[in-house]
């Protein structure tokens, strides 16, 4: 049994059951977004159900023996149409989530293995896939940068005694919170506006935060807000059933858009957005065009279903959701593809996972400057990356 409520109860109460607490994918995943601009296209094609998307796997070891004692690198040349990003162990009652996995540590024999692919006719071939460069002769373009690449997480959001973000239309939505004060740096200054005088925070320890009540559409209101300091603006939506949440959304941040035009800006605004409607992501985006502020939108109903609907057939995938949403250490990140290429450069999509694996991480595709995601390509697909493209690592 899989049910969706808006806390989580104690698993000793209804045991067989798996409990996934209602919008807590979105609210996690937007925070993410407000400190790593354009990584939500990737987490929404993994969770979502769209044909032809690339989704999360659960394959037992024990289908692939030959993959037995070895680690996550070198069993990952074996999988022809999919990246073997992980695995989980489930030895103890609690399925514990491996991502990433260290060197040293080899595949268990009653092993989950954590997979990404298009297809779920997913090929692990008894030898490695030729054609394959070894990593180590591998030449680097920088590699001197990759030693802090993944070690320090770069965000939108650092220390200012100005707010650097601003949450409007808050309401109930602590997850987003936590998150934002688990990935921000420290002292990172936070102002929530809300509708509701006695909205409760959760407990935080990282961030500052500023409470403001007051209507959300009301233009006086929002340009008394000092949005012309922060770096990126996050607005949920209300998480109601009625037809004028994506209408308050939309022209929440219009009114924002427009207080922005008023004072000189030099630097890109960030803006958040949770919709209901995919119509509306087309009427938002086209209502930014040309200004200097750069958009990511959530759609929360399709997220939260489609993870519903993998979970139905892999209960463990919550484990594997958690992990990379929550976890500092498996967040998917997009780096510039010129780290690790010369412009212009083809390489097989297994060479530049070995390039990857230098700088410790596993690649998962490639995001072209058009937006245009491609996720776990055939290992011997050519890639041509150009300056503006993107790696989409863990």
């Amino acid at each position: 049994v899989l049910a969706t409520a808006p806390t989580i109860p104690h698993p000793a109460s209804m045991p067989g059951s798996v409990f996934c607490a209602r919008n807590s994918f979105t609210q996690r995943l937007m925070a993410l977004s407000a400190l790593h601009p354009g990584v939500v296209r990737v987490y929404s094609e993994i969770l979502n159900q769209a044909k032809g998307g690339c989704e999360l796997y659960l394959s037992s070891v024990e289908k692939f023996p030959w993959l037995k004692g070895l680690n996550v690198w070198e069993a990952g040349q074996y999988f022809a149409n999919a990246v073997l990003m992980g695995w989980i162990e489930n030895s103890s009652k609690k399925p514990t989530v491996l991502i990433r996995p260290e060197t040293h540590q080899m595949i268990p024999d009653k092993a989950e293995l954590i997979l990404l692919s298009s297809n779920a006719n997913i090929v692990c071939r008894k030898f490695r896939i030729q054609g394959l460069e070894k990593p180590e002769a591998l030449k680097i373009v920088r590699i001197n940068s990759h030693e802090q690449l993944f070690e320090t997480p770069s965000s939108t959001l650092t220390w200012s005694t100005k707010p650097q973000a601003i949450i409007l239309n808050f309401k109930d939505q602590r997850n987003l919170l936590r998150r934002l004060d688990a990935l921000a740096a420290k002292n990172t200054k936070i102002l929530v506006h809300t509708e509701y005088p006695d909205v409760s925070l959760p407990r935080l320890t990282r961030t500052k935060v500023e409470v403001r009540s007051g209507p959300l559409l009301d233009e006086r209101a929002l340009e008394a807000l000092p949005i012309q300091h922060c770096k990126c603006v996050v607005v949920p939506d209300s998480c109601e059933k009625n037809r004028d949440s994506d209408s308050r959304v939309i022209a929440a941040i219009n009114m924002v858009l427009q207080a922005r035009k008023k004072t000189p800006q030099t630097e890109r605004l960030h803006v958040v957005a949770s919709l209901q409607d995919p119509a509306n992501v087309d009427v938002l985006t086209n209502a930014l065009a040309g200004e200097h502020i750069t958009l990511d939108t959530v759609l929360h109903d399709d997220l939260e279903m489609g993870a519903i609907v993998q979970m139905l057939s892999s209960p463990n995938l919550q484990a594997v959701y958690n992990d990379i949403l929550d976890s500092s250490e498996s967040e998917i990140r997009l780096v510039d593809a010129m780290e690790f290429v010369s412009p212009g450069q083809e390489l097989s999509f297994g060479d530049l996972t070995a390039r990857v694996r230098k700088a410790h991480a596993i690649l998962l595709g490639t995001m072209k400057a058009s937006k245009k995601l491609h996720l776990a390509p055939h290992r011997a697909k050519k890639l041509k990356l150009e300056s503006g493209d993107f790696l989409v690592v863990i």
